[in-house]
């Protein structure tokens, strides 16, 4: 019986060192591989710049705002415009007016 309890007590012991070892290596693979994506460049889906893997989330809610804050500019300069027309059109035709009067 003692020997049955000493090879349970080996293999635990072998259990333990192994998944310490697959741990550490799990944790330089990971790292390698944060490595390799900070370094690596991806494009930007919205404005198609290439930017670094670590910056890209920070860029595309930036460019993304940017988008939007630059539509509202067109729509705004739309609206401003279309108010222009309409105004040269009626100071048109107040001035014919004033002229077909006299």
């Amino acid at each position: 019986m003692q020997k049955k309890s000493d090879i349970r007590i080996v293999y635990c012991g072998i259990q333990i060192y192994f998944r310490k070892v697959l741990a550490e290596k799990r944790k330089e693979l990971e790292e390698s591989g944060m490595k390799k994506l900070k370094s690596q460049q991806l494009v930007c889906s919205i404005c198609g710049k290439s930017v670094a893997a670590e910056e890209l989330t920070e860029h595309s809610k930036n460019c993304r705002r940017k988008m939007e804050l630059t539509k509202e500019l067109m729509k705004l300069n739309k609206s401003i415009e279309e108010d222009v027309f309409k105004a040269s059109r009626y100071f048109r035709f107040i001035n014919s007016k004033a002229h077909s009067a006299k």
